[in-house]
């Protein structure tokens, strides 16, 4: 009894015991759960304080720039130029984007919107920091705060240096596509290439590298992801391989060669809004493992530095600098797979974090626009995707990429880039050349089930032509797999169906549809011409049309108000001082700039833009010019008063003329260095003839820039766009020249005779054939012999080109041999048109009342070529898109100005607190207006109690 007294006394001791140790353990645990929750981060306070905007009163933006100047871009010596001073303006607007980014991306993650992904080879970006000043409608703000450091910000505006790229219409459209998406409020992304340089620059000489694309290497806009790195392959193998998953057969394409591709983004602001898209811009680099295999194969560093070097060529140009060489047509369509492959791996990264939506429901979330034939490539990189990664069947990952892509088409022209040689896929992009005979199967099977079994039919419409060497159809790629392709105006769209497209028209017509182009008239008008903007603003008594052009109408009411008259033909003749202070400046030509005709030539440099018919009615003026004064000499010398020659009998309808020729021809291509080398010696030798009274003038810029630019389309009365009706595809310059009264000569190409239809026959100076006659004449030409059948006037022109009286015709003997043959361009059929037309210039030019009536009816009846429509036309009919303005500030502590801020904030008082509530009301009420952040936030230091009440 007593042992189990004791027994029992120490197993209570033992629990005793045991209960106390496992309570110390618990103490312990609870102990450390206490410390690891200390130890976290507090998610909802890090959510805080991001909530903060940044205040744009005049103070905080002055104390923002100080910020950066002393932390982001800091000197020991503390000197600070106008560069560091443009940086860090620059930084500070940069964050200021930045937060509405933050907010415009949450807000389509939260509203699981719809985005359009715009792949685009080129953007023509300009100059940034002005552009994004205006949309955040903090010009006055940023002046008045630079003021106070003795700086003005038109000085920053032109220190800034612009990308340079090419003179084309594709960056122009696209830039200014993903601008109106962002002020439409549309959700958007773009995706392009980072380029190192631009274009080839066309100077004296004509290899001569571009300066860097993105102006200055460290401009702040261009915001590095260094979070997002993609593995990108090319070359290697295919293996069939079983899948785990599965337990099918697929197959697995392993690449021998990777590079890696680096995000920069670049955020667009909209215009009266606060929603910002995002353009990525992709560069390439070394992969990482190439270093540690370089070293461990060989320890040599030259290898690992020669590969370096080839992986970053990748994005080193616009352009590969020789498209006729084999080693430069590879890297280009490296380049472009490089494009297309980060872009659609990034896209379903996106879709996937944000959406967590499986990859079949794609198209619902996603739409993807491939601009221009270039990106055609993405359509088997997602069939890849989707089949060897994703795992999905073949016929369901086809149903999602058809109707996933869209295709803008831009080029009428045949190309030989567009055909590339199977072999040439094959090494470069097994896997893709594969898919591609598979959809190429596909598609011809679907064509024989509709019941077209003609074997023509099947080989005209073939991705694969055969030939001596089978190549691929680039173009009729995106055709297959697309649901929908736009041409860009309706004179182009027409000629896709009949023409280019014409079987696969046929059998889809309801694929084709027509979406003329548009360009923004914030950039063209409101940001390049600030004058005529406060015109418009002035007579129309608001700024409603720079988000609707449509009101520029109006004016058309004042053609009899003289107010409005003169301050036109005044802003004009700015327009053209400030063009031949330049001139002189740069090319020390001596130009007037009253009653005298400019007339400018922007193209690039190819037969096709038919700058011939221009020099041959240049030098067509030059030998009436020459034969007028040597015939007239005597009588003049007599008769007329030698201070007023003005005024001779035999030249009263003919008007003194400037020609401004600018652009640029593509590298190895003998029309374009032709075209290029007799412009000069036309120059030289007219600008140095003082026989002929300094009444023609050549003026050649060979350095082409949007600063240039700019100055050509303000300065212009005449502009000239003379290329053929089935050649040329759109003309968006034209709409730059509408936008800001430039009377066009032209004929009946692209846009023209939609820019007819909308501001009549009268406002434009039309010539040359038609579409329909042209095969005609081609024939006729070939059946006569063009030399046979030329005016006699051209037959002397060419003569003297033959010669030598313009400098040594070996460099463009081949166009004058060509004209004189073929004559493809249809140059000797026109020319008499165009003399023809350029009297009728000079006759109307007489009378200033006619000329100014019409060059203001060009721009307010040009409305219809806003990028505005076209980007709701392409929401609406291809992408199917809605609008998602950002919501409206609710409360002050939405802009995260709550409790705790307010405390530490000693300029912050609750007078400041109740203005702020009393604006946000107001904005709430305010329907006709969007969220604007920065206008509930740049007056608060101003906040007195007499304003609250």
């Amino acid at each position: 009894m007593l042992q189990k007294k004791q027994f029992q006394k120490q197993l209570n001791g033992s629990f005793l015991l045991l209960k106390k140790q496992n309570k110390n353990k618990y103490k312990k645990l609870q102990n450390s759960n206490q410390n690891k929750k200390k130890n976290q981060p507090n998610k909802k306070l890090i959510k805080r304080l991001l909530s903060r905007y940044l205040k744009t009163d005049v103070q905080s933006l002055q104390r923002h720039i100080i910020y950066h100047l002393k932390m982001t871009v800091p000197r020991l010596d503390q000197q600070f130029n106008l560069l560091r001073m443009y940086l860090a303006i620059s930084h500070s607007v940069r964050d200021q984007l930045v937060q509405l980014s933050y907010d415009t991306q949450k807000h389509y993650r939260k509203n699981r919107v719809k985005q359009v992904n715009f792949i685009s080879v080129e953007y023509m970006i300009g100059k940034y920091l002005q552009q994004s000043i205006k949309n955040l409608d903090l010009e006055d703000k940023y002046s008045e705060s630079l003021a106070g450091f003795g700086y003005s910000i038109e000085e920053l505006y032109d220190l800034e240096k612009e990308p340079s790229t090419i003179i084309g219409g594709l960056g122009r459209i696209s830039y200014s596509f993903l601008e109106t998406l962002s002020t439409q409020n549309y959700p958007g992304w773009g995706y392009g290439l980072y380029y190192k340089y631009g274009y080839l620059k066309k100077s004296e000489v004509l290899n001569e590298l571009d300066e860097t694309w993105a102006g200055q290497q460290s401009s702040p806009f261009f915001i590095p992801n260094n979070f997002l790195r993609l593995k990108i392959g090319f070359y290697g193998e295919v293996k069939k391989i079983v899948n785990q998953k599965t337990g099918q057969k697929q197959f697995k394409w392993k690449p021998k060669e990777y590079v890696t591709a680096k995000a920069n983004d670049l955020l667009i602001s909209g215009y009266g809004t606060d929603n910002t898209n995002t353009l990525r811009l992709w560069s390439s680099h070394l992969y990482k493992d190439v270093y540690v295999e370089e070293n461990s194969k060989f320890g040599d560093m030259t290898r690992i530095k020669r590969r370096k070097i080839e992986a970053e060529s990748l994005t080193n140009y616009l352009y590969s600098p020789n498209v006729c060489e084999y080693k430069s047509r590879e890297l280009r369509w490296k380049q472009l797979y490089f494009l297309v492959a980060a872009s659609l791996a990034d896209i379903i990264r996106r879709m996937k974090v944000n959406y967590k939506v499986p990859l079949s429901k794609l198209n619902k979330y996603v739409a993807i626009h491939l601009n221009d034939v270039k990106s055609a490539l993405a359509i088997p990189e997602l069939m890849r995707l989707l089949i060897d990664q994703e795992n999905l069947t073949w016929d369901k990952a086809w149903e999602i990429t058809q109707k996933t892509f869209s295709y803008t088409n831009h080029t009428m022209i045949s190309e030989t880039f567009n055909r590339i040689p199977c072999k040439f896929i094959k090494m470069l992009l097994p896997r893709h050349m594969q898919l591609i005979e598979e959809i190429n199967y596909v598609m011809l099977q679907k064509v024989r089930e509709i019941g077209y079994k003609d074997y023509r039919l099947c080989t005209r419409m073939s991705l694969i032509e055969n030939t001596s060497e089978d190549r691929i159809r680039m173009s009729w790629l995106p055709a297959v797999g697309g649901h929908t392709i736009n041409g860009t105006s309706l004179n182009q769209s027409n000629l896709l169906k009949s023409q280019t497209y014409k079987d696969f028209y046929t059998l889809f017509p309801e694929k084709f549809v027509n979406i003329t182009n548009g360009l923004t008239q914030r950039r063209w008008i409101n940001l390049m011409n600030p004058q005529l903007s406060s015109l418009f603003t002035k007579f129309l008594e608001s700024e409603c049309w720079i988000t609707d052009l449509q009101e520029l109408d109006k004016l058309g009411e004042l053609l009899n108000n003289e107010e409005f008259l003169l301050r036109w033909q005044a802003i004009k003749i700015y327009h053209k001082k400030q063009l031949m202070e330049y001139v002189k400046r740069h090319y020390k030509v001596h130009i007037d700039y009253k009653n005298v005709i400019y007339d400018v030539q922007i193209n690039r440099f190819h037969c096709l833009k038919r700058h011939m018919l221009n020099i041959f009615g240049i030098i067509h003026q030059y030998f009436v010019l020459k034969k007028t004064f040597e015939k007239g000499k005597q009588d003049y010398n007599k008769n007329v008063n030698r201070n007023d020659q003005n005024k001779a009998s035999n030249i009263k309808n003919l008007h003194k003329r400037v020609i401004f020729f600018t652009g640029t021809a593509k590298p190895n291509d003998p029309d374009g260095e032709g075209i290029t080398l007799l412009i000069k010696n036309l120059a030289k030798v007219i600008n140095n003839d003082t026989s002929i009274n300094n009444y023609l003038k050549i003026i050649y810029i060979p350095e082409y820039s949007l600063e240039i630019k700019r100055l050509l389309v303000l300065g212009s009365d005449i502009a000239q766009f003379l290329s053929l009706p089935n050649e040329e595809v759109n003309g968006t310059s034209i709409i730059k020249f509408l936008f800001n009264g430039t009377i066009l000569l032209a004929t009946h190409a692209g846009i023209i005779p939609e820019v007819i239809e909308k501001i009549g026959m009268e406002n434009i100076f039309s010539f040359g054939c038609k579409s329909k006659d042209i095969k005609q004449i081609r024939q006729k030409n070939i059946e006569m012999g063009t030399r046979n059948i030329m005016m006699d006037k051209l037959k002397v022109i060419i003569s003297s080109l033959q010669k030598g009286q313009f400098g040594p015709p070996i460099a463009y003997s081949h166009i004058i041999n060509e004209i004189r043959g073929m004559d493809h361009y249809l140059i000797s059929h026109d020319f008499i048109n165009y003399i023809q037309t350029w009297e009728q210039i000079n006759t109307i030019f007489s009378d200033n009342d006619q000329w100014v009536q019409m060059s203001i009816m060009n721009c307010c009846k040009s409305t219809y070529f806003s990028s505005d429509r076209c980007i709701d036309e392409y929401a609406q009919e291809i992408w199917f898109l809605k609008q998602m303005p950002l919501s409206k500030i609710q409360s002050e502590t939405e802009l995260g100005f709550t409790k705790e801020f307010i405390n530490l904030d000693q300029n912050f008082d609750k007078d400041n607190i109740i203005l702020l509530k009393k604006k946000i009301k107001e904005q709430i009420n305010n329907t006709n207006s969007s969220r604007r952040v920065f206008n509930l936030l740049r007056d608060w230091n101003k906040a007195k109690p007499t304003e609250v009440n």
